[in-house]
């Protein structure tokens, strides 16, 4: 059994990766933009997971990252570190610094690259979950990994101790509720599908993870609020505005995280560019702008 699930539950943002103008990770714009969403009312901070450009980090950036959130803002939102990592090894080392540091929570994508049979999955999260014994919290996201969790499995691994649920990214909302008649009302699901928050959580849904949140957390946060007071029309409002600004800011040429960094940006957080392969969206983009603009109007007009 889980301790205080109430902290688990709500809008927790996907933290990005915060970089100096030579691309190295900056400590400084981290803290900066750390106690940002916190000012912003967010539940929580994912961190160096997909939008946090998690893979693209060494080791010790991760490592580094999640220092220097649990400086700013430990103890004033629940943070949950991403730790999984190419090998066991690595994703152990890095379960351990991050309980080290004070994080709330792990968790974790399969094993990347090699498709590996369950029973290798099941081992490699059991391994960091043994590193860290605090709650775990598994990364289902198929569209990256090219694997999507069974059901036998997640039967399986939400019965261990420490496991508190799951992050699941997949445009199957109908997902969510089979496993929270799965795994019990305790447990924790976060949806992971941006444009679907309001549906996710309508199926049953503690709260959400996302990379497009850390653009505009407080449409998020509006529509997790006003789902909580039972108020959908509100809800329904602000999930249709956060996707209107989601598709109308994405450009062609590079990934989504890289459009939303530069919404933040536009919106004057700095924090950065993207790491290559991904390419530079710059704030001035027309499109850009206009995303940045619409957020400001609306959160001015309110409901």
């Amino acid at each position: 059994m889980i301790e205080n699930i109430e902290k688990f539950k709500g809008v927790f943002v996907a933290f990005y990766a915060c970089y100096d103008d030579d691309g190295n990770v900056s400590e400084g714009k981290i803290k900066k933009l750390a106690n940002w969403y916190v000012e912003k009312g967010v539940n929580g901070l994912y961190l160096t997971g997909s939008s946090g450009e998690g893979m693209m980090l060494t080791k010790e950036e991760r490592m580094q990252t999640v220092s220097a959130v649990m400086e700013a803002v430990g103890g004033k939102t629940t943070v949950i570190a991403h730790v999984g990592a190419p090998s066991t090894k690595e994703s152990c080392e890095l379960a351990a610094q991050a309980v080290a540091a004070g994080v709330d929570a792990i968790s974790s994508v399969p094993n990347i690259y090699y498709p590996l049979p369950e029973n290798c999955i099941e081992a490699y999260w059991d391994a960091m979950i043994d590193a860290a014994r605090i709650p775990f919290f598994i990364y289902n996201i198929p569209s990256t990994t090219g694997y999507n969790i069974s059901m036998s499995l997640f039967e399986k691994m939400i019965k261990k101790p420490y496991v508190a649920g799951i992050k699941t990214t997949s445009p199957n909302s109908s997902l969510i509720s089979r496993m929270k008649r799965a795994g019990g009302e305790n447990t924790l699901i976060f949806n992971g599908e941006d444009a679907q928050l309001l549906a996710g959580l309508s199926m049953g849904a503690t709260g959400g993870i996302g990379g497009t949140y850390g653009a505009m957390p407080e449409l998020y946060v509006n529509i997790y609020r006003a789902f909580c007071e039972g108020d959908m029309e509100k809800a329904l409002l602000w999930q249709n505005r956060a996707d209107t600004a989601l598709m109308h800011g994405r450009v062609s040429w590079s990934p989504g995280v890289a459009s939303m960094k530069a919404i933040l940006n536009a919106r004057g957080m700095d924090c950065g560019g993207v790491r290559a392969p991904f390419k530079y969206v710059p704030a001035d983009e027309p499109v850009i702008r206009e995303a940045a603009d619409m957020i400001e109007g609306w959160l001015k007009e309110g409901y």
